[in-house]
């Protein structure tokens, strides 16, 4: 994975870094699945960035011209480094598993010369891809990367060949999760697990119709004059959610997870580990897959029987369940197609008579 750049270095060529004890700029050339090569010295340290760049295009005329130097560039820009973390490195997957693509004749993706990208290589990509969604992913990212350098690079054509390419059919997600299936696995998560913080983090998704990430990220502050201030990822519109009952109920319950652990720097979270910091991504993860996975094999004995999920569930179908029960079906979304992604019933409709 490429490495974050400080300010002194947000103006230089990808891979290109100082050496201060060499007085020069050198290229690192990157290799692919975080592996560096080879080291070119390009010029001394008081050259102006734009004979930097010059003698970085000079290394190669490839290099400036193909799939590969394309997204790198745009890995490293501003423009991508102003998103999210976890956005940039989902852009690093992407870049590595475009340019690593093999092609028949045993040419990767990443070296192929730009002008030489169509509609119809595109395509090809999409339909060879095992993983049919996630090469949709992979096309969108480079149909925007694409966009961004054709807007300030002249060696990037202006047609974007991803443009009216038709991605990979995509069925969209229909689980609803059932009230039963909802206080079931919460009773094994309370009864079975020692991670009751995620029992109160799905109250806090299905209550507040949120994403994983925005619920780790609630903080305290976020509280004030009976509502919770709700910060939504991805554009979706933030608001102030009413504290019902039952909301308050599971802020209450947060709060006697780990009381004594001390308040991290950057603000106190609502839900958060010993050490008062936010729970990563990690150890939801790997929590959450044992508790399906409990859920669906061994299930809970209730009443002298055995009451099991069919099938699991993900995390991101409670912000489903959330918005399919909810008076407004709201969830921040500013299209009205998104947002009937998230209605996972159907509706209730009088006959013509």
């Amino acid at each position: 994975m490429a490495r974050d750049r400080d300010r002194d270095n947000a103006r230089l060529p990808p891979y290109v870094y100082k050496n201060t004890a060499r007085n020069c700029y050198f290229h690192w050339e990157y290799l692919g699945k975080g592996k560096m090569g080879k080291k070119t010295r390009l010029c001394s340290l008081d050259a102006p960035i734009s004979e930097v760049w010059q003698a970085f295009e000079s290394l190669s005329k490839s290099e400036t011209n193909t799939l590969r130097w394309l997204l790198d560039t745009y890995n490293n820009s501003e423009a991508n480094r102003k998103n999210a973390t976890s956005t940039q490195r989902q852009h690093e997957m992407y870049r590595n598993a475009l340019t690593e693509a093999v092609g028949k004749k045993g040419t990767k993706f990443g070296d192929i010369l730009l002008t030489d990208l169509s509609r119809i290589t595109i395509r090809r990509y999409l339909d060879i891809a095992v993983y049919k969604v996630a090469a949709n992913r992979h096309i969108q990212y480079l149909k925007a990367a694409w966009n961004w350098a054709s807007q300030r690079y002249a060696q990037v054509p202006v047609e974007n060949p991803c443009e009216k390419v038709t991605l990979n059919e995509e069925k969209p997600r229909d689980r609803y999760v059932e009230d039963w299936e909802y206080y079931l696995v919460q009773e094994i998560i309370y009864k079975t697990t020692k991670s009751h913080y995620i029992a109160i983090m799905m109250e806090f998704a299905y209550l507040c119709r949120l994403r994983n990430q925005e619920v780790r990220n609630l903080k305290h502050s976020d509280i004030k004059d009976g509502h919770i201030r709700i910060t939504r990822t991805k554009g979706s519109l933030g608001e102030l959610t009413k504290i019902s009952h039952r909301l308050r109920e599971a802020i209450i319950a947060a709060k006697c997870i780990y009381p004594n652990a001390p308040a991290p720097p950057d603000g106190a979270y609502i839900l958060h580990d010993a050490k008062g910091l936010k729970v990563s991504k990690n150890r939801f993860d790997s929590a959450w897959q044992r508790i399906m996975e409990k859920a669906v094999s061994e299930g809970l004995k209730i009443d002298d029987h055995i009451v099991k999920l069919e099938k699991p569930f993900t995390f991101h179908d409670l912000k489903a369940k959330g918005m399919t029960d909810h008076t407004e079906h709201w969830g921040g979304h500013k299209s009205e197609k998104t947002r009937l992604v998230y209605i996972r019933k159907l509706r209730v409709i009088d006959a013509t008579r």
